[in-house]
């Protein structure tokens, strides 16, 4: 697996004590729509807009097709937004560089068919060379009974959060994977 140097395995309680805001909302939404630890992960028809709120801006959704690549069924509105892309619908060796799309496919890939959580912290480099933090998560769900897809949620460090209000359209020229570790959601991890 690309990156193993910066795969780290972790509980769910473990994640839940250095979890950002929002990231903590979205794993309590998800154990919530999976009801017992027993059950198999939430469908992903149930993250209704009525279940998000005001966190549906934030959220994307990257199915697994039959082939084996990831596409993003649905891109965050505030992506969007902000880079003048329209990435829902596009397969991610289309729309990120060969190197980005490379190292993030195997992961999100494992963490859709295990399945199990996946953070990741990446440096997101702008066109104009400015720079940002940009930490994940995605968290397995089911379609039809199936794995299927990750919802995926992102948050920006304070430098990001200007280029995400500003206002202003920004074309990101590459990302550096900084970290990532999966997340025991009580189904196993896979092997690094």
């Amino acid at each position: 697996m690309p990156g193993d140097r910066l795969l780290r395995l972790m509980d769910i309680e473990e994640f839940r004590q250095t979890a950002l805001p929002l990231h903590d909302e979205m794993l309590s939404l998800w154990e919530e729509l999976r009801g017992s630890p027993e059950n198999a992960p939430p469908a992903r028809k149930d993250f209704s807009l009525t279940k998000v709120g005001g966190k549906a801006k934030y959220i994307s959704v990257t199915e697994l097709t039959p082939e084996g690549r990831l596409r993003l069924r649905l891109s965050s509105t505030l992506f969007d937004e902000t880079t003048g892309v329209a990435a829902s619908g596009q397969y991610f060796d289309d729309i990120m560089s060969p190197r980005d799309a490379a190292q993030l496919q195997p992961l999100i890939s494992a963490a859709i068919t295990t399945p199990c959580g996946l953070y990741t912290d990446q440096t997101v480099v702008l066109a104009s060379g400015a720079t940002f933090l940009a930490k994940s998560l995605y968290l397995p769900c089911y379609n039809e009974g199936q794995p299927s897809s990750v919802i995926g949620t992102v948050h920006a460090d304070e430098q990001g959060m200007k280029y995400l209000r500003g206002g202003q359209q920004f074309v990101i020229s590459e990302r550096q994977l900084n970290e990532a570790f999966f997340i025991d959601l009580g189904y196993g991890l896979p092997s690094l």
